[in-house]
């Protein structure tokens, strides 16, 4: 089996009253047992509240759902939805990283305030910018 396939592993939690207490992982991603299946969701990047409560409306779950009232079948039914409906974790990132190259490579505006780590949408950056200079620092290449 994959490792994209749900799997039940042992969770060991330090107080003794969980000794049994296991964790679902999906997509390579831990989901809390005590979250709602919509709350826990969004712990998958590309996955926000209202994508996951489309999605489990679509397999018929109802919201008030936890992760440890899951039965198997139902966590292969959300695996597989997750992986054929939605571009998510790994894939997401790849793709974010293309978009991103691409404008780069064709130099237009927006890949060269990226290339340069500036806010490119706009933003004034005379008295601030640290958070895109913060979050584009990686693309820029120092001398």
């Amino acid at each position: 089996m994959s490792n994209f396939i749900v799997n039940r592993i042992k969770f060991l939690l330090s107080s003794k009253e969980n000794d049994n207490l296991y964790m679902i992982v999906l997509l390579n991603v831990p989901l809390k047992d005590s979250q709602r299946v919509v709350i826990a969701l969004t712990q998958i990047f590309g996955i926000n509240k209202s994508t996951a409560k489309e999605l489990c409306a679509q397999l018929g779950f109802n919201e008030a759902l936890k992760v440890s009232d899951l039965a198997q079948n139902h966590q292969e039914r959300l695996s597989q939805a997750l992986r054929q409906l939605y571009v998510v974790e790994n894939e997401k990132l790849s793709l974010i990283r293309k978009q991103t190259q691409r404008l780069v490579a064709i130099s237009s505006w927006r890949g060269i305030r990226l290339s340069q780590g500036l806010p490119c949408r706009g933003q004034r950056t005379h008295g601030n910018a640290r958070t895109a200079k913060r979050l584009n620092a990686h693309r820029v290449k120092r001398k």
